[in-house]
């Protein structure tokens, strides 16, 4: 198993990019936001969403744990998955 980081490493992201893109004739890299609203992603702009386990949920910044996402998706999603958490918890208790 890999080692468990507080934040990515840089080359979780090359590795991401290089699983999930493509390069074009000048060997940059792009990427399709995981979220499918149609952005393409440059590693500069780009975000790691952790999919399927959440962050908060003891989810690792390990390749098989992270997606490409544009910030916008990526913070909705986080929104989205906060307000989740929070009805989960109501209906708990």
């Amino acid at each position: 198993m890999g080692e468990v980081m507080s934040g990515p490493a840089p080359s979780t992201k090359r590795k991401a990019f290089e699983r999930d893109g493509w390069q074009d004739e000048h060997g940059n890299w792009f990427a399709m936001c995981s979220f499918g609203c149609g952005d393409v992603l440059v590693p500069k702009t780009a975000t790691l969403d952790h999919y399927p386990i959440m962050k908060q949920h003891g989810g690792t910044y390990r390749l098989d744990n992270v997606r490409l996402a544009c910030a916008p998706c990526n913070s909705r999603n986080r929104n989205h998955k906060k307000d989740a958490t929070k009805q989960a918890k109501k209906k708990r208790s």
